[in-house]
């Protein structure tokens, strides 16, 4: 009984310490290229990669920003409105990891 119980928790252990030490080699940004027309809106996809070349849908966890608020916003769930013409930067941030596309914003 005492060995089943070790065993149970060293596998805890284990489980646990290979999730949080999790790291992230790279993230893609789709669609790219980016465009959308003035007041309309897009959905972007964040994708991470982890060492082992493992991809993982992170779009729902990532630090979305915006180069320019004035030609396009993006919210926390990556949804990007067009604001004015222009080009700007749409960058996801996951883990230390940073994807970027330009997104052009039409008439």
């Amino acid at each position: 009984m005492k060995i089943l119980i070790t065993a149970s928790f060293l596998l805890a252990v284990a489980c646990g310490t290979s999730t949080s030490s999790s790291t992230v080699s790279a993230v893609d940004v789709t669609p790219a290229p980016c465009a959308v027309p003035r007041t309309n809106s897009i959905h972007m996809t964040a994708m991470a990669t982890a060492p082992d070349g493992k991809k993982s849908d992170v779009s729902g966890a990532v630090a979305w920003t915006t180069g320019n608020s004035q030609t396009a916003t993006v919210n926390a769930s990556g949804i990007v409105v067009g604001v004015s013409a222009g080009v700007t930067a749409i960058t996801a941030t996951y883990k230390g990891a940073t994807g970027k596309v330009d997104c052009t914003v039409t008439p």
